[in-house]
């Protein structure tokens, strides 16, 4: 679900707090799994690389433009967004994923079937 762009997953039985906390944070930008979802996710889905980070819906819009050989100032015209954000992201996705430089996180998306 997450590799199709979902953001969030609650289960039905969900309190009306915690769906509140969740709505926020997907809002702000964050991924938001649900309790008692996280244990499951983490048993059943096994990623390529050995670990599965949470990347953000942008973040995952700076990778695929890495991937598509964008430059900074390219990412940050084509998503509305400051050099700096560009830069915090691409940092971000770095450490995220273990990936020392640009060609490595390059890697990790090919292996992980993030690219277009």
């Amino acid at each position: 679900m997450l590799k199709a762009g979902a953001r969030g997953y609650l289960l039905k039985s969900t309190p009306v707090r915690e769906l509140i906390k969740a709505v926020k944070l997907v809002h702000e930008g964050s991924v938001y799994l649900g309790k008692g979802l996280p244990d499951f996710y983490a048993r059943e889905r096994k990623p390529k690389s050995g670990f599965d980070p949470i990347l953000t819906h942008r973040e995952l819009e700076v990778l695929k433009l890495i991937c598509q050989e964008k430059n900074t100032r390219e990412i940050a015209d084509q998503l509305f967004i400051s050099l700096h954000t560009v830069e915090t992201h691409r940092s971000n996705l770095l450490q995220k994923t273990g990936a020392r430089n640009i060609a490595g996180l390059v890697k990790w998306a090919v292996e992980n079937e993030l690219t277009d």
